[in-house]
């Protein structure tokens, strides 16, 4: 979530689940019986169930199996594997489904314990723990990411800054309305179980309000750099996301990526362009 590099595709049986980041190319996970370390000769021989990587698939390639564990039942792995595939092949083509994950982790702001940054969703309510990631950050370790390294270090800190020290946040169910507070980290009394209206929550991940304009413009374009990622969101009025398509044209490999995920397109023919773009700079490299 920090950053938001945008959302996963999950198709689930009781048998397995398929996963996929882009609505192409799934991965396979199917749960098999699965032998247990004996300790001694004298141990029972037992096995639990539990998901193991199956394979690849899309509709272009076709299924690639992995490797599997030779102490697994193979004939139990492939007949489910042939389930969850036929549950995906109904509806793979109907991307991006609806959006499940409807409780968030926000990182509050310290003056006014309003959302500031998301942090973690989920599918389910999680259980309080004090353990969970509060310290935001602007893009992954292994990648180049936003802009320069000042920059990043830069709103690093005015993030930081202005969730305070220790940080405080807070898991909220979220609903057309706005959201339904739960537990948290580092709450005060009063904010458990409180309301909080749709306007109060950041619509891009990150609050775009700041005091100083050198700010909002560092964070206006971190926005506009994950862009194409932030367009697989469906909850955006068309402004926000006609600004969006634009910025994301800068990146088209990003949007070649991501594009089919996209829940409405406003400019298809930048969206088309990227994709143009991103087509011929992978045959120049090849």
């Amino acid at each position: 979530m920090h950053p938001f590099l945008g959302v996963t595709q999950i198709v689930r049986t009781p048998v397995g689940r398929a996963s996929s980041v882009d609505g192409t190319g799934w991965q396979l996970r199917v749960r098999v019986a699965v032998p247990q370390l004996r300790w001694s000769v004298l141990d029972r021989p037992r096995s639990a169930e539990r998901e193991v990587l199956f394979g690849a698939w899309s509709a272009h390639d076709g299924l690639v199996r992995v490797p599997l564990n030779p102490a697994i039942d193979h004939d139990q792995a492939s007949e489910r594997a042939d389930s969850l595939l036929a549950a995906l092949a109904s509806c793979h083509d109907k991307v991006p489904f609806s959006r499940a994950d409807n409780y968030e982790l926000w990182l509050l702001d310290k003056e006014d314990a309003l959302p500031l940054a998301l942090l973690l969703s989920a599918t389910e309510e999680p259980p309080p723990s004090p353990d969970w990631p509060l310290h935001w950050h602007a893009s992954r370790r292994d990648e180049n990411g936003f802009a320069t390294a000042e920059s990043r270090e830069r709103l690093i800190r005015l993030v930081s800054a202005r969730a305070g020290h220790p940080p405080c946040a807070q898991w909220v169910q979220r609903d057309a309305g706005g959201g339904s507070g739960l537990h948290g980290v580092g709450l005060a009394g009063p904010l458990r179980a409180r309301r909080l209206p749709a306007e109060v929550f950041p619509g891009l991940t990150l609050r775009e309000q700041w005091p100083e304009e050198d700010d909002r413009t560092l964070v206006q374009d971190y926005l506009e750099w994950l862009a194409p990622y932030l367009l697989m969101l469906s909850e955006m009025d068309d402004a926000v996301r006609d600004r969006l398509e634009h910025a994301a044209r800068r990146r088209a490999l990003a949007v070649e990526q991501c594009h089919r995920l996209y829940p409405r397109i406003l400019n298809p023919e930048l969206i088309e362009s990227a994709r143009v773009e991103a087509m011929m700079r992978r045959s120049s490299d090849a």
